[in-house]
């Protein structure tokens, strides 16, 4: 279960399908290196959005049978994965 202690580089290491969650949600900065030691709460907090909602969604995902194989990255992978996400969301938004 993910808590307002649940660090953001535990959720990406442990559960990387839920990177696109989130983005979603405006938390951009889950690429950065910086956010890994981050909490779910101070993250909320950052960006002005509902601590509750976000671990009632986190956890609804975290919750449901993947639709496809979870991997456990190493620190690197990890990065990497984030950073292609984060450069792939910014992408999209630019071009609406």
């Amino acid at each position: 279960m993910i808590t307002k202690d649940t660090l953001i580089g535990d959720i990406v290491k442990m559960k990387p399908e839920l990177i696109d969650a989130l983005m979603e949600i405006g938390m951009h900065c889950v690429g950065c290196p910086a956010s890994a030691a981050e909490t779910i709460e101070e993250a909320c907090a950052v960006h002005g959005i509902d601590v509750e909602e976000v671990l009632e969604m986190l956890n609804t995902i975290n919750d449901s049978e993947p639709t496809y194989e979870t991997t456990i990255l190493d620190d690197g992978a990890m990065w990497d994965l984030a950073k292609d996400n984060t450069n792939e969301n910014l992408s999209e938004s630019e071009n609406e």
